[in-house]
Protein backbone atom coordinates (compact mmCIF):
# COMPACT_ATOMS: atom_id res chain seq x y z
CA UNK A 1 0.00 0.00 0.00
CA UNK A 2 2.76 2.38 0.87
CA UNK A 3 4.30 1.55 -2.83
CA UNK A 4 1.28 2.34 -4.04
CA UNK A 5 0.98 6.03 -2.29
CA UNK A 6 4.15 6.59 -3.48
CA UNK A 7 3.74 5.81 -6.86
CA UNK A 8 0.31 7.71 -7.16
CA UNK A 9 1.64 10.88 -5.65
CA UNK A 10 4.67 10.58 -8.04
CA UNK A 11 2.33 10.49 -11.05
CA UNK A 12 -0.07 13.20 -9.56
CA UNK A 13 3.57 15.46 -9.79
CA UNK A 14 4.51 14.65 -12.80
CA UNK A 15 0.95 15.47 -14.30
CA UNK A 16 1.18 19.44 -13.32
CA UNK A 17 1.51 21.48 -16.12
CA UNK A 18 4.12 22.77 -17.19
CA UNK A 19 2.86 25.84 -17.59
CA UNK A 20 2.87 26.29 -14.07
CA UNK A 21 6.71 25.30 -13.26
CA UNK A 22 7.09 27.92 -16.09
CA UNK A 23 5.43 30.54 -14.45
CA UNK A 24 7.45 30.16 -11.49
CA UNK A 25 10.64 30.39 -12.88
CA UNK A 26 9.35 33.61 -14.23
CA UNK A 27 8.52 34.74 -10.87
CA UNK A 28 11.95 33.97 -9.42
CA UNK A 29 13.17 35.67 -12.45
CA UNK A 30 11.49 38.80 -11.71
CA UNK A 31 12.46 38.87 -8.70
CA UNK A 32 15.98 38.72 -9.14
CA UNK A 33 15.45 41.48 -11.87
CA UNK A 34 14.27 43.89 -9.50
CA UNK A 35 17.14 43.02 -6.94
CA UNK A 36 19.82 43.93 -9.18
CA UNK A 37 17.87 47.30 -10.45
CA UNK A 38 17.31 48.44 -6.65
CA UNK A 39 21.54 47.31 -6.27
CA UNK A 40 22.37 49.95 -9.69
CA UNK A 41 19.97 52.37 -7.83
CA UNK A 42 21.60 52.53 -4.51
CA UNK A 43 24.94 52.64 -6.25
CA UNK A 44 24.29 55.36 -8.35
CA UNK A 45 22.50 57.15 -5.50
CA UNK A 46 25.91 56.59 -3.45
CA UNK A 47 27.73 57.72 -6.20
CA UNK A 48 26.21 61.16 -6.18
CA UNK A 49 26.44 61.59 -2.68
CA UNK A 50 30.24 60.47 -2.87
CA UNK A 51 30.58 63.33 -5.51
CA UNK A 52 28.91 66.13 -4.49
CA UNK A 53 30.97 65.34 -1.06
CA UNK A 54 34.01 65.83 -3.07
CA UNK A 55 33.21 68.78 -4.84
CA UNK A 56 31.60 70.16 -1.76
CA UNK A 57 34.96 69.24 0.13
CA UNK A 58 37.28 70.83 -2.98
CA UNK A 59 35.71 74.28 -2.20
CA UNK A 60 35.21 74.94 1.74
CA UNK A 61 37.70 72.51 3.40
CA UNK A 62 41.29 73.65 3.64
CA UNK A 63 43.45 70.71 2.33
CA UNK A 64 46.07 69.52 -0.23
CA UNK A 65 49.68 68.51 -1.00
CA UNK A 66 50.82 70.93 -3.31
CA UNK A 67 54.16 73.31 -3.89
CA UNK A 68 53.72 77.04 -4.75
CA UNK A 69 55.73 79.96 -6.39
CA UNK A 70 55.10 83.45 -5.23
CA UNK A 71 55.98 86.71 -6.26
CA UNK A 72 55.37 90.29 -4.42
CA UNK A 73 55.45 93.61 -5.34
CA UNK A 74 54.53 96.84 -3.36
CA UNK A 75 54.90 101.03 -3.88
CA UNK A 76 54.59 102.56 -1.06
CA UNK A 77 53.53 106.19 -0.44
CA UNK A 78 54.18 108.58 3.16
CA UNK A 79 52.33 111.55 4.20
CA UNK A 80 53.45 112.83 7.85
CA UNK A 81 53.79 115.85 9.34
CA UNK A 82 55.82 116.73 12.90
CA UNK A 83 58.08 113.50 12.84
CA UNK A 84 55.32 111.40 14.12
CA UNK A 85 56.01 108.22 15.70
CA UNK A 86 54.91 104.69 13.47
CA UNK A 87 52.81 103.58 16.82
CA UNK A 88 53.51 100.42 16.57
CA UNK A 89 52.66 98.68 20.21
CA UNK A 90 49.58 98.58 22.02
CA UNK A 91 46.14 98.01 20.11
CA UNK A 92 45.78 98.55 16.35
CA UNK A 93 41.65 98.30 15.03
CA UNK A 94 41.76 96.32 11.83
CA UNK A 95 39.33 96.83 8.54
CA UNK A 96 39.26 94.23 6.14
CA UNK A 97 37.00 95.63 2.76
CA UNK A 98 34.03 93.08 1.96
CA UNK A 99 32.76 89.52 3.13
CA UNK A 100 33.75 87.30 0.37
CA UNK A 101 35.96 84.13 0.99
CA UNK A 102 39.44 85.63 0.24
CA UNK A 103 38.54 88.71 2.43
CA UNK A 104 37.56 86.86 5.49
CA UNK A 105 40.58 84.54 4.95
CA UNK A 106 42.72 87.82 4.93
CA UNK A 107 41.04 89.39 7.97
CA UNK A 108 41.80 86.27 10.00
CA UNK A 109 45.51 85.95 8.47
CA UNK A 110 45.70 89.95 9.57
CA UNK A 111 44.46 89.49 12.99
CA UNK A 112 47.22 86.55 13.42
CA UNK A 113 50.52 88.47 11.84
CA UNK A 114 49.12 91.66 13.47
CA UNK A 115 49.66 90.05 17.26
CA UNK A 116 53.58 89.57 16.44
CA UNK A 117 53.77 93.38 16.65
CA UNK A 118 50.77 94.71 18.49
CA UNK A 119 49.37 93.29 22.01
CA UNK A 120 45.70 93.64 20.84
CA UNK A 121 43.68 93.20 17.54
CA UNK A 122 40.11 94.91 17.10
CA UNK A 123 38.50 93.77 14.01
CA UNK A 124 35.92 96.01 12.56
CA UNK A 125 33.50 95.45 9.84
CA UNK A 126 32.70 99.19 9.08
CA UNK A 127 35.25 102.02 8.54
CA UNK A 128 34.87 105.17 11.08
CA UNK A 129 36.36 108.38 10.62
CA UNK A 130 38.01 108.10 13.71
CA UNK A 131 39.83 105.70 15.94
CA UNK A 132 41.21 105.32 19.22
CA UNK A 133 44.61 104.39 18.12
CA UNK A 134 46.35 103.45 14.92
CA UNK A 135 44.48 101.41 12.46
CA UNK A 136 45.31 99.52 9.59
CA UNK A 137 42.91 99.20 6.42
CA UNK A 138 43.11 96.77 3.38
CA UNK A 139 41.09 97.11 0.32
CA UNK A 140 41.30 94.20 -2.40
CA UNK A 141 41.05 96.07 -5.50
CA UNK A 142 41.15 93.14 -8.05
CA UNK A 143 41.32 89.19 -7.73
CA UNK A 144 41.78 86.97 -10.83
CA UNK A 145 41.96 83.18 -9.91
CA UNK A 146 42.15 80.59 -11.86
CA UNK A 147 41.33 77.37 -9.96
CA UNK A 148 41.63 73.43 -10.62
CA UNK A 149 42.23 70.38 -8.31
CA UNK A 150 45.65 70.31 -9.44
CA UNK A 151 46.65 73.04 -10.98
CA UNK A 152 46.08 77.07 -9.40
CA UNK A 153 46.89 80.41 -10.61
CA UNK A 154 46.32 83.99 -8.91
CA UNK A 155 46.90 87.41 -9.01
CA UNK A 156 45.63 89.97 -6.49
CA UNK A 157 45.95 93.77 -6.04
CA UNK A 158 45.49 95.27 -2.75
CA UNK A 159 45.45 98.71 -1.12
CA UNK A 160 46.69 98.70 2.39
CA UNK A 161 46.25 102.41 4.23
CA UNK A 162 47.65 102.82 7.73
CA UNK A 163 47.49 105.52 10.19
CA UNK A 164 48.97 106.05 13.38
CA UNK A 165 46.38 108.76 14.95
CA UNK A 166 43.29 106.53 13.80
CA UNK A 167 42.16 108.95 11.51
CA UNK A 168 40.80 107.66 8.41
CA UNK A 169 39.99 110.92 6.48
CA UNK A 170 41.60 109.88 3.28
CA UNK A 171 41.34 106.37 3.14
CA UNK A 172 38.07 106.54 1.45
CA UNK A 173 39.39 108.70 -1.28
CA UNK A 174 42.63 106.68 -1.57
CA UNK A 175 40.47 103.66 -2.42
CA UNK A 176 37.77 105.41 -4.71
CA UNK A 177 41.18 106.18 -7.13
CA UNK A 178 41.53 103.00 -7.38
CA UNK A 179 38.80 102.90 -9.81
CA UNK A 180 39.24 106.24 -12.19
CA UNK A 181 38.51 108.84 -9.15
CA UNK A 182 41.03 112.24 -8.29
CA UNK A 183 43.70 110.93 -6.44
CA UNK A 184 43.04 112.94 -2.76
CA UNK A 185 45.59 116.12 -1.67
CA UNK A 186 46.79 115.07 1.77
CA UNK A 187 46.73 118.03 3.95
CA UNK A 188 48.00 116.90 7.56
CA UNK A 189 47.78 119.77 10.31
CA UNK A 190 50.09 120.32 13.17
CA UNK A 191 47.60 121.63 15.26
CA UNK A 192 46.15 117.75 15.83
CA UNK A 193 49.45 117.05 16.72
CA UNK A 194 52.21 114.31 15.10
CA UNK A 195 50.45 112.25 12.10
CA UNK A 196 51.71 109.77 10.04
CA UNK A 197 49.41 107.91 6.63
CA UNK A 198 50.90 105.24 4.90
CA UNK A 199 49.26 104.18 1.31
CA UNK A 200 50.71 101.31 0.31
CA UNK A 201 49.93 99.17 -3.16
CA UNK A 202 50.34 95.38 -3.20
CA UNK A 203 50.49 92.99 -5.63
CA UNK A 204 50.75 88.98 -4.72
CA UNK A 205 50.97 86.17 -7.87
CA UNK A 206 50.74 82.72 -6.80
CA UNK A 207 50.82 79.72 -8.54
CA UNK A 208 50.40 76.26 -6.97
CA UNK A 209 50.51 72.39 -8.13
CA UNK A 210 49.66 69.24 -7.04
CA UNK A 211 46.55 68.10 -4.99
CA UNK A 212 44.58 70.74 -3.62
CA UNK A 213 41.20 72.61 -2.21
CA UNK A 214 39.98 76.13 -3.63
CA UNK A 215 39.88 76.86 0.18
CA UNK A 216 43.56 76.04 0.11
CA UNK A 217 44.60 77.90 -2.51
CA UNK A 218 43.27 81.29 -0.96
CA UNK A 219 44.79 80.51 2.34
CA UNK A 220 47.71 80.46 0.37
CA UNK A 221 46.73 83.88 -1.07
CA UNK A 222 45.64 85.59 1.96
CA UNK A 223 49.36 84.58 3.78
CA UNK A 224 51.09 86.36 1.28
CA UNK A 225 49.29 89.72 1.28
CA UNK A 226 49.15 89.70 5.12
CA UNK A 227 53.07 88.50 5.31
CA UNK A 228 53.27 91.51 3.12
CA UNK A 229 51.38 94.28 4.70
CA UNK A 230 52.90 92.94 8.31
CA UNK A 231 56.40 93.55 7.14
CA UNK A 232 55.68 96.76 5.46
CA UNK A 233 54.14 97.44 8.90
CA UNK A 234 57.03 96.39 10.57
CA UNK A 235 59.86 98.41 8.43
CA UNK A 236 58.88 101.52 10.03
CA UNK A 237 60.48 100.84 13.35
Amino acid sequence: MKDISKYLMCLLFLSRPFSVIKKSQGVRMKHVKAALKEKKRIIATLSVILLVAFGVSLIYLDFGLFRYESAVASQAGTFSVMEPEPALSGVVYLYVEGNDPLNRALEAELKQELRGIYSEVQSFGNLKQQFDGPVVAVYVIREDHFYTPVYAKTDVEVLYLFSNSGSTSYFRDFFMAKFGAPSPVVHLSSTEGPQLVVKTDITVRTSMKGFFSLEASRQLLAEKVANEVVTKLDDMR
